[in-house]
């Protein structure tokens, strides 16, 4: 055996070569080595001369030849190296996480909370529970004391006003004695006593007043957290202080009948403020009515009908009887029934016919691990079926099948039924009514699904628009009432009923309240309505199944994709324009568009953005003018990227619009990120949902402003005050010029016997913390007219604010009309590419314009409330539609024909035209053209 030598030249020569002796074979086997090569210079190529006498029986094979290392046992060699290694890593992490896992929940394994006996999140659970009991604890019993209050004050009440009345005829009596004089010493005294009294009056009557703000503040706060339940426990403990002295003051304020005789001139009678109270207590009934259902109406948006399954039926046929149905089968097919049915122990479709695929779907949910099992004692699926439970396929089963089990997990759950239906009968035989497994079961559907569904929330949004009109209705007449109440009102009115009214406004505040959080959570249910429909990405998850729309497509499983992704599929993007493959969209005016995605950051500094380009036609490239948004900088992080905008009339211009992805960077590229649940939705209806929503949440937060200005402007108790000082002055005065030592005597004994009675009234008098409201029986029977003024002017802007909101509502109304006109009109006609079929979006989606052609209500429509009226000559609006070569098309319409002229459906070359006879017909009249499998 030979090795030739290496040259620095081209040509080989035999002057550098290296000869070896054939050597050694163990087992047909030898190796070959070469050393200290008696030479010096670059190697430029290697021969080898092996042998020159070769025949069958004698020849060489080569299992490998190295060079500049001793063998292929040194790679393996370092690859055990760094799998021990990595080996050793991994161990020692699985240490470290097993140890975490005893730290956190001890000896436990399991994933039930209530079996973690040990560990810090025992510990946790310990400490919450033994808070959250202390807080219980604390909040019952502050509401016990506050009930005792209550009711303590209820029955005081009514012993005080006896007693007052007692007291005012004694005073009455005792001002009729006044006529005769006494002597000078009584006479002074008795004048120091009263002048004692005004003073403590002035500062009882500022106490009293606090009590009014703070009592108001602490029933309003009553609701609130556990802070605010210590603040009205002190305030409480801090009014009983002053109830005492206040008591004292209202005794004061009783011996001046003088005073009170001078406001009674001014007071007027209390009928006005009965009406107004009855009119805001009939808003209040009014708007928890509308409460109540803007609540049901919401429940409807989100969930569906509750213990039903939604059913779709799908016009395939499979290769046999046996074929195990997949979702695979479906994609892209238009069912041809969707509708919602009852759950029941055996789902039947036999009606439906032959050769059809039935989905049945509905969301569950259930408190823990649940497994469902039927056992019906037959056949379960007729004829073969496949049970898939949040999108993964868990159990099947065929016609000799008569058990099938599959199980749920705690939470909410989305089970799907997918039947073919070969001949025969057709059926899915439960056993058992999965409602009764669950605790909860929805068909899931919602608004987005079902035209009937909002046709119930145009109905309801109408009625509650209708409520509030009527309430802006009666608060205009309630307006009027006051004005002409006002011009027979002197300048005072009854202080009970203003408090008690008072009280009224209070509750209709919290009531508007309500109705505003209901309107919120409507406003979030109609965008969760809108945004479970209508993507126009035909797949956000890059699921390999369908078609990956032309990006890199890797699994998030990969060594290279941050982990953390809910999704098993991302696009893989890493130079800078990433542009679908799909065709583009209609773009219509003023259309809101909203784009998302989940991203994160794989490698590099350049930031991601969601782009949207335009194009000429759907099949044309993409270009200016251009809008950018939902930029993100980079993350390893996966994050939501979210972006609304609208589109302008240069888009418009160009006709079509396309989404597409973008990294900021230039070559040479060195920035990566991974894309996925990548979404593109036409939201416009759910943005003016929301836009009205807002406003009418604004309304209403200006409405309770106002009422709580209300509650600050109904406090008169210190004027009173300041009038029965001046008052008593007045008094003063004249008892210093004229009494008798018999009528001083009296007085004396009745202001000494005033001093007694009114002792015992203090403490049915502390007793009113509980309730400011029940103190208005003590008050005295008018009040300043101010007030009623004050409240006039703030009702009347009640009256506006609400009609404000009737007529948010009403849009709204209008607006989900004409949504659901469009669902009821292109629901009847399943898988419908025409966008806007039934025009009741006037021309939206429609390119160019006529003067032949306009939008008119009909009186008795085909399908929804509207219909293009075609004058005679061109009719020019139509669509771009992009359909697959091969599969057959139909195209028709439905038109009357009133005055016998000819229409021509004009089509392309390869797909031809339908002409309508030239004959009067008044009703609906269909025709249709179809085009072959061998069309473009």
């Amino acid at each position: 055996m030979r090795s030739a030598g290496c040259l620095p030249a081209k040509n080989f020569t035999n002057t550098k070569r290296y000869i070896v002796a054939e050597p050694e074979y163990a087992d047909g086997v030898a190796t070959l080595t070469v050393r200290d090569i008696p030479w010096t210079g670059n190697i430029d190529r290697i021969r080898l001369d092996l042998t020159n006498q070769q025949d069958a029986s004698n020849f060489i094979e080569f299992d490998w030849i190295a060079v500049g290392r001793p063998a292929p046992g040194a790679s393996t060699a370092a690859l055990q190296d760094v799998r021990s290694t990595l080996s050793n890593a991994l161990t020692a992490e699985a240490q470290a996480r097993s140890t975490l896992a005893a730290q956190m929940r001890g000896s436990y394994d399991g994933s039930d909370l209530e079996k973690v006996t040990s560990g810090l999140l025992y510990q946790e659970k310990t400490a919450r529970v033994t808070a959250i009991s202390a807080e219980v604890k604390a909040r019952e019993s502050l509401q016990t004391q506050f009930n005792d209050n209550k009711a303590a004050v209820s029955g005081e009440l009514s012993s005080l006003t006896t007693e007052q009345s007692a007291q005012a005829s004694r005073i009455g009596g005792l001002e009729t004695s006044l006529g005769k004089k006494a002597d000078a010493a009584a006479l002074t005294s008795l004048t120091q006593k009263v002048e004692q009294q005004g003073t403590t009056l002035t500062s009882q009557g500022a106490a009293l007043t606090s009590l009014t703000n703070r009592v108001g503040q602490t029933e309003t706060g009553l609701a609130g957290t556990n802070e605010a339940l210590s603040g009205l426990q002190s305030v409480v403990t801090q009014q009983g202080d002053r109830i005492t002295s206040q008591g004292q003051s209202i005794t004061k304020l009783t011996s001046d009948l003088g005073t009170t005789n001078t406001a009674l001139a001014k007071k007027a009678e209390a009928a006005a403020v009965t009406a107004l109270t009855q009119q805001v207590e009939q808003n209040g009934r009014d708007i928890r009515s509308n409460t109540d259902s803007i609540t049901s109406l919401s429940n409807q948006l989100v969930n569906g009908q509750p213990n039903r399954w939604s059913r779709r039926l799908y016009p395939v046929q499979l290769a046999n009887a046996g074929t195990v149905p997949s979702f695979s089968d479906v994609r892209a097919v238009a069912p041809t029934v969707v509708d919602e049915v009852a759950d029941a122990a055996k789902l039947d479709f036999t009606s439906a016919g032959s050769y059809l695929i039935a989905l049945y779907s509905c969301q569950v949910k259930v408190v823990a691990d649940t497994t469902i099992t039927l056992a019906p004692g037959a056949r379960v699926f007729d004829d073969t079926g496949a049970i898939f439970v949040n999108g993964v396929q868990v159990a099947w089963g065929n016609a000799s099948w008569n058990t099938v089990s599959f199980e749920l997990k705690a939470g909410w759950n989305t089970v799907e039924f997918l039947v073919n239906q070969w001949t025969g009968q057709a059926y899915i035989n439960l056993g058992l009514k999965l409602s009764d497994k669950v605790a909860e079961m929805y068909s899931g559907l919602g608004v987005s699904a079902l035209a009937n569904a909002a046709g119930v929330l145009s109905s309801n949004v109408s009625q509650i628009g209708n409520d509030v009109v009527s309430n802006s209705q009666s608060i205009t007449q309630l307006r009027n009432a006051l004005t002409q109440t006002d011009a027979n009102v002197a300048s005072k009115a009854d202080q009970t009923a203003m408090n008690s009214l008072t009280g009224r406004v209070e509750k209709t505040e919290s009531g508007l309240t309500a109705a505003n959080a209901n309107i919120t959570s409507l406003k979030s249910a109609v965008r969760a309505g809108n945004a479970s429909g209508g993507d126009l990405i035909p797949n956000p998850t890059f699921d390999p199944a369908y078609d990956q729309m032309g990006f890199s497509v890797v699994a998030t499983t990969a060594e290279e994709v941050p982990p953390g992704c809910p999704y098993g599929y991302a696009a893989r993007i890493a130079s800078r324009d990433h542009h679908p493959n799909f065709a583009a969209f209609p773009a219509t005016l003023n259309d809101v568009i909203e784009i998302r995605a989940l991203v994160a950051c794989g490698a590099g500094t350049a930031n991601f953005n969601l782009y949207v380009g335009t194009a000429v036609r759907p099949d044309t490239s993409t270009g200016a003018p251009l809008m950018a948004g939902g930029g993100k900088s980079p993350s390893a992080t996966w994050q939501r990227t979210t972006w609304r905008f609208k589109v302008t009339q240069a888009m418009v211009d160009r006709g079509y619009i396309r989404p597409f992805l973008q990294i900021s960077q230039n070559s040479p590229y060195g920035t990566v990120w991974f894309v996925t649940d990548w979404h593109m939705r036409n939201v416009t209806a759910a943005q003016k949902v929301q836009d009205t929503a807002d406003a009418t949440a604004a309304a209403v937060d200006s409405l309770t402003t106002t009422v709580t200005q209300q509650g600050n402007l109904l406090t008169s108790t210190g004027n009173r005050t300041t009038q029965l000082e001046n008052g008593l002055a007045t008094t003063n005065a004249a008892v210093a010029k004229k009494a008798d030592a018999t009528a001083v005597q009296d007085l004396t004994n009745t202001v000494t016997q005033l001093g007694n009675d009114l002792t015992a009234a203090n403490s049915a008098i502390t007793k009113l913390t509980g309730n400011l409201a029940n103190t208005d029986k003590a008050l005295a029977q008018k009040a300043d007219a101010t007030a009623l003024a004050t409240l006039d002017t703030k009702v009347t802007q009640q009256g506006k604010t609400l009609e404000s909101q009737s007529n948010s509502l009403t849009n709204l109304s209008n607006s989900l009309s004409q949504v659901a006109a469009d669902i009821d009109a292109s629901g009847q006609i399943p898988g419908n590419l025409v966008v806007n079929p039934s025009f009741e979006r006037g021309l939206d989606g429609y390119t160019g314009r006529s003067t032949a052609t306009s939008v008119v209500e009909v009186s008795v429509p085909h399908s929804g409330t509207r219909a293009l009226k075609v004058d005679p000559g061109n009719v020019t609006p139509g669509q771009y539609i992009p359909f697959v070569q091969g599969e057959p098309m139909k195209s028709g319409c439905g038109s009357r024909n009133p005055e016998r002229r000819r229409i021509m459906a004009r089509g392309t070359t390869s797909c031809g035209s339908a002409t309508l006879p030239a004959s009067r017909f008044l009703s609906v009249h269909t025709t249709a053209v179809r085009w072959g499998r061998t069309g473009p």
